[in-house]
């Protein structure tokens, strides 16, 4: 996923969130890292970088995930809801690394 943080979140908030989504993600296992421009022609937007063993703990994961997102009380809803407000995502894709 390619994101923008928004003007009013930090990155310190937006990695907060981040750790608060992987100790959602562990029991899962789902690990979320983001990649910070270094040198880039385009120094605004992070990169979160996903990863599983193979697709089905992804897919077991990400069915989870969007299950919970219907209760308020859920720590995915809260956690959804807490992105949502400090970024926005430009563009999302997945691959398999060998």
């Amino acid at each position: 996923i390619t994101l923008d943080v928004k003007e009013d979140c930090t990155l310190t908030k937006y990695f907060e969130i981040i750790g608060d989504f992987n100790d959602w993600a562990e029991p899962h296992g789902y690990q979320a890292k983001v990649a910070i421009p270094l040198h880039n022609d385009d120094m605004e937007t992070l990169v979160w970088i996903g990863v599983s063993e193979d697709a089905a703990t992804f897919g077991a994961a990400t069915d989870e995930w969007f299950s919970a997102l219907g209760d308020p009380s859920s720590t995915p809803y809260k956690l959804n809801t807490r992105f949502g407000a400090c970024t926005e995502t430009q563009t999302r894709s997945s691959f398999i690394v060998e």
